[in-house]
């Protein structure tokens, strides 16, 4: 799961993905927080996301592991653990978050 939060006033450019994709979410600069999520891939050298402020703000950015384990009853529960973080704040700076797959 990748994540980012925090303020753009102007603005934030996001993509996010490994290194086989590059995601951005549809229709530009999405409203924070942020989620965006990829099937996880055992192949993938990396997982990484990238938010630019457009002038002003403050974020932060995650990539996040989430486990979902079922049972035999039917029920589940979800555990979730930040692998990387950044942050940035004012102009046109870059929050950048990468976990290395291996």
């Amino acid at each position: 799961m990748f994540v980012v939060t925090g303020t753009a006033p102007a603005g934030v450019d996001i993509t996010y993905g490994s290194d086989s994709d590059s995601l951005s979410p549809p229709g530009g600069s999405p409203a924070l927080p942020f989620r965006g999520s990829v099937n996880a891939n055992l192949n993938a050298l990396y997982y990484a996301v990238s938010a630019q402020l457009q002038g002003s703000g403050s974020i932060r950015c995650y990539v996040v592991l989430r486990v979902t384990r079922y049972w035999s009853d039917h029920t589940h529960d979800s555990a979730h653990r930040t692998l990387a973080s950044g942050r940035a704040e004012n102009g046109y700076n870059i929050c950048s978050a990468q976990f290395n797959n291996g």
